[in-house]
Order: structure tokens, then sequence, then C-alpha cells
């Protein structure tokens, strides 16, 4: 998107027809109905911080016509990036009816890098905990805890992304920039909700060469994870 942007083929300001399609997108969305109009502005913000997947569907069927061409593309541009484990089926990252998205740790981290090196604006979207709707007069949360939670927080972390489905688990793409070092991480299929953010917390001391200090939240993430292998067995 922010490719098209840079291009002149969409703007910011574009208003988006929201059709049948988007609306019926599952998970995480926001209230969208169809044939209202909605800024793109408001849409990337709503694919950015609560991970709305009807937004996101919107976006792709703005600039490509459809969600599958939009697919074409992503698929066209990771293998123009060399991302050789990736393969997209749809544009929400959500399993498919017969296939699911495929992406290896590798290929996002890549991916995250080459992201914010070539359009470092994305991480004034993914550092900020909530965002006013102007479609909706309404606010939006990100789902990222290392903004919002004063035991996940690190210092310099500005981004990335959080996933989930019930297939994979719950991932966390994260970035934190200390005195000009930028490090990238890539948590993937943790059980629990804020699972992610501890692993990155821990990745991200060690990277920065921090003491890393157990909140209270990770003990108790660590106990219920323990009590469930113990279930399993």
């Amino acid at each position: 998107m922010l490719e098209h942007i840079e291009l002149g083929a969409v703007n910011w300001n574009d208003d988006v027809q929201i059709s049948s399609h988007a609306v019926r997108q599952e998970g995480v969305k926001i209230e969208l109905i169809e044939g209202d109009f909605v800024s793109l502005k408001d849409l990337y913000m709503a694919m950015r911080l609560p991970s709305a997947n009807n937004a996101t569907v919107a976006i792709a069927e703005h600039i490509s016509g459809s969600e599958e061409s939009f697919t074409i593309l992503m698929n066209e541009k990771a293998q123009e990036l060399g991302l050789s484990s990736t393969q997209f089926v749809n544009a929400t990252g959500l399993t498919g009816h017969e296939k699911s998205n495929t992406m290896s740790a590798r290929d996002i981290s890549t991916l995250a890098s080459k992201l914010i090196t070539k359009y470092p604006s994305v991480l004034e979207s993914s550092s900020i905990p909530f965002y006013t709707l102007e479609y909706l007069d309404q606010e939006i949360e990100t789902t990222n805890h290392m903004l919002t939670k004063n035991s996940l927080m690190f210092d310099g972390l500005d981004g990335l992304k959080t996933g989930y489905t019930n297939e994979s688990g719950f991932s966390f793409i994260g970035t934190a920039q200390q005195n000009g070092q930028r490090y990238v991480t890539v948590v993937l299929g943790t059980p629990h909700y804020d699972s992610r953010f501890i692993e990155t917390k821990k990745l991200l001391s060690d990277a920065f060469e921090e003491k890393y200090v157990p909140s209270i939240e990770s003990i108790i993430v660590f106990l219920q994870e323990i009590k469930a292998k113990l279930w399993l067995n």
C-alpha cells in the first residue's frame, strides 16, 4: 500500500467504498457498512492498530479491484524481495478455506527490515497506542501491549505488528531502536496473548545487553504454560 501511495496511484484522502465482501470478513473488525465511503487513512489505521480484517480487505480492493488481484501482487512482491518461503492466499493473513498463508521467520524478518528501511513512516502508526477514526469518531487501540502495559514496555520499541490465527497461535514482529542501533525480532506461535511480548522483551533485552527482569505477568503466563503442558501430558 505504501508503495502505491508513493507512486501516486492512491492517496491517503481517497474515499474507499466498502464492499459486501469486506463487510463479511471474520475475526477482528471495525464497524463498516456496505456502500459507505471511508478514507484510506482511517482504513489503514484500523488495519495497523487493531488488525481489522474488513479494513484490510477494503484497502486491497481499492488498490487492485479485488482481494484476489491484490493477493497476486503480494506474492509477486514476495518473489521480488527474495522471500522464498512465503505464499499468500489472501490479504488478511487468516487461514483460507483450503490453504493457509505461509511465511518463515527469516522471511518475516527480511520483510520487516526492508519495510522499515524503505518506508520509515510506517513506525509512526506502529508506535502509537490509540487513534481516533474520523469515520466513526471512535478511538481504536493497538493490539501491541508493549505500548500499553507498563510491565511489557521496552525503551525504544516502536513497532511493529501482532498476528494471530487458531492454527498459528499468537505472534509478534517487534522492533526497537536505541542510540542509532535498531533490531527486529520475530516471535511465532506462542500459546497466550502476552507470551509473544514477554519473549520479545527477552530478545530485545539480550540484543541491547540490558538486564531482563521478569514481571508478575510474565511469571503468571509461564505458570499457565506449564499447567497447560502438564494437562496435555
